[in-house]
């Protein structure tokens, strides 16, 4: 991982290099990449001498504290687990962008279309080319001239394009810079919705399955297409629409899907902690465990280190006591929540609810407990809330997610 230090910063014509190495993924990589672009472009931009001085702007201003610190945390958070970082333009900049390109700098049709390409392929998550130097970024430099620059390729002492040589004025070079805004994709996002229309689509085959075993399958599907034609009806028109009823949770044995939705019961909707056999799946709620996407290079590390430590355990007696075998206890930390839900998720598809515990929020002494008294339960996700008080001298393994930065 490359380390930056205050001198790397402030000496800006010493640009600070990219990360090229392949411990990380390719999407991992690109936002990192995007952000410390985002740092420089800041940086240059703001230490350029012209009419008007941007040094209010800059984050190295002690007024500017609380963006520095963000960006650093997201160049932090990129490096602990962060997938994708995606470059937003809203429209007014997006227009004020081509005005400026076409009333203040005369750029002809073909100028005009490679500058909205640029924007174009910028906020689709898309590389561009530096026109100097040939490489590739999600950000670059927009010249009054049309022509974009990375930021390696421009200095706070730049007054010309290093491709045509058309010289420029640094205010307008300023003025030109599109107001980008960063936000994460993260892949837990995408995952939730793959798997609410999993859920949708077992449910159809269940009811289908129900309708064909059933006696009065055809009554029944008459019935559940009058109740979806009554509730189809808005309520304001319908105030005689039918609210659902809450079932009573009386003894009973949960009853279970024969194809996994949400593992909840049908009786009373309680979840089900799934715990995944060998089989990777669940005997009960027939749960399918999924392996980690090699993008979230983390996870996949964690996931794949702890099948092998998992199935280790079980072959030196699923650490018994009377054997002098430890259980596997594992505590897996990370200042940043975003980071720990994304590798939570991870793990929960992958081994089952049963066997993660969380120590955030109300629930962290009952998952705490859960943790160190169950023998399914090996893994327990940590963030700044256990850092102090907690007696963790039965753990076996920590991982810690976080890059390890020294002080500036």
């Amino acid at each position: 991982m490359v380390r930056h230090t205050k001198k790397d910063v402030v000496q800006l014509h010493k640009p600070v290099l990219k990360v090229t190495q392949t411990s990380m993924s390719k999407p991992e990589t690109l936002a990192y990449n995007t952000l410390i672009s985002a740092v420089q472009m800041n940086l240059v931009t703001t230490s350029m001498k012209g009419k008007t001085s941007g040094k209010q702007d800059s984050l190295l201003n002690s007024r500017q504290t609380k963006f520095a610190k963000q960006a650093l945390g997201n160049i932090r958070l990129s490096c602990s687990g962060g997938t994708q970082i995606v470059p937003t333009l809203t429209a007014k900049s997006w227009a004020e962008t081509i005005e400026l390109m076409t009333y203040e700098h005369n750029a002809d049709d073909i100028k005009i279309s490679l500058v909205r390409n640029f924007l174009q392929r910028m906020t689709r998550e898309q590389l561009s080319g530096c026109m100097n130097c040939g490489v590739q970024f999600q950000t670059l430099f927009l010249l009054p001239c049309g022509c974009t620059i990375c930021t390696e390729c421009v200095t706070p002492k730049t007054t010309s394009c290093m491709v045509c040589k058309s010289p420029f004025d640094i205010d307008d070079f300023q003025l030109l810079q599109p107001g980008l805004v960063y936000e994460w994709k993260w892949n837990i996002i995408e995952a939730q919705t793959n798997r609410e229309q999993d859920r949708m689509l077992a449910e159809s085959l269940e009811s289908v399955r129900q309708r064909d075993t059933g006696r009065n399958g055809w009554a029944q599907d008459v019935d559940n297409q009058i109740v979806d034609l009554v509730a189809a009806v808005p309520i304001e028109n319908n105030p005689r629409r039918p609210q659902p009823r809450r079932r009573r949770k009386e003894p009973h044995l949960c009853h279970y899907p024969e194809v996994f939705m949400d593992g909840k019961c049908k009786t009373c909707f309680d979840i089900h902690t799934c715990i995944l056999n060998e089989k990777q799946n669940c005997s009960i709620c027939h749960r399918q465990a999924e392996e980690c996407p090699t993008d979230e290079s983390k996870s996949y590390y964690l996931i794949n280190k702890l099948k092998v430590l998992w199935k280790l355990y079980k072959n030196r007696g699923n650490g018994v006591t009377g054997e002098g075998k430890r259980p596997l206890k594992v505590i897996i930390f990370s200042q940043f929540k975003q980071v720990s839900n994304l590798v939570g998720d991870r793990l929960i598809r992958r081994f089952g609810t049963g066997c993660v515990a969380e120590y955030w929020g109300i629930t962290r002494n009952t998952e705490l407990s859960r943790f160190s008294k169950s023998k399914d339960c090996f893994c327990m996700l940590l963030t700044k809330d256990g850092s102090h008080g907690l007696d963790l001298s039965f753990v076996t393994h920590i991982f810690f997610l976080d890059e390890i930065f020294g002080e500036f």
